[in-house]
């Protein structure tokens, strides 16, 4: 099974919303 670009789209945006999160909750200076 290969992804679509959407799919793969998705995928990448909802991995940087976690780090983004994830660097909001505990900030790395």
């Amino acid at each position: 099974y290969a992804f679509t670009p959407r799919e793969t789209e998705m995928l990448l945006a909802g991995g940087l919303l976690r780090l983004i999160r994830d660097t909001q909750r505990s900030p790395v200076h």
